[in-house]
């Protein structure tokens, strides 16, 4: 099962190094062409079909750290379809390529967040929603694990932002709605009201201009 000899050639000799982990055991079925279970060395134990002595098709997946993959396997590797429990108890359930989340996928956190959307190589990728455990909800595009591009997030409040994110925070044009029934449109800057705006007041009145870390230059209300 998998190439288990390594040889190094110099003018003076010939040193072979065994590949430790590939010199497991399977202990139960055929794990050449077939279904079985092979054990690793380091502990890792898989239960499943196996090609031309390599983990493919269907199979179960054990890590002595704790966790667990139940899904499809192509050429040795996670590919397809599966699900992946980590040893804290989060949950992804989704595509595979290359032994990484690629594709479409729902990862439930123990924490009671959720996200469901696209993933490209183990991180939040394209069109996604991330809702909180406190009620907090994102919809919008992801980029290297962040929020990123345009999206909108409501707060567990009622209070909702729609517009530009830049690192999971507020950044370039948006509408900052409050439950109150106040409205902000125009320019934010790391997750603060900064640049030129239009706040329309609940009751009507309005402030046009200019804003910095949240507050108004100036007075010139309409």
């Amino acid at each position: 099962m998998r190439s288990i000899l390594i040889c190094l050639m110099s003018s003076l000799f010939i040193v072979c190094f065994f590949n430790l982990k590939a010199m497991g055991e399977c202990i139960e079925g055929n794990c050449s062409d077939g279904k079985g279970i092979y054990i690793f060395t380091d502990g890792e134990k898989y239960i499943g079909k196996f090609t031309n002595g390599k983990r493919d098709g269907q199979g179960t997946n054990i890590f002595p750290t704790g966790g667990q993959y139940v899904g499809q396997y192509k050429e040795d590797k996670r590919n397809g379809q599966g699900t992946y429990t980590f040893p804290n108890g989060d949950r992804y359930i989704g595509q595979f390529a290359d032994n990484k989340q690629n594709g479409h996928g729902t990862y439930s956190f123990v924490s009671g967040d959720k996200y469901v959307g696209g993933y490209k190589d183990d991180k939040r990728e394209g069109q996604g929603t991330y809702t909180f455990a406190d009620g907090g909800i994102y919809i919008g595009l992801f980029k290297n694990n962040k929020f990123n591009g345009h999206g909108s997030f409501t707060f567990p409040n009622g209070n909702k932002y729609e517009g530009q994110f830049k690192d999971s925070m507020f950044d370039g044009h948006g509408t900052l709605s409050f439950n109150n029934g106040d409205m902000y449109v125009g320019e934010f800057k790391k997750g603060r009201i900064s640049g030129h705006g239009n706040y329309t007041f609940a009751d009507g009145e309005k402030f046009v201009g200019q804003f910095k870390n949240g507050k108004p230059v100036g007075n010139p209300l309409q």
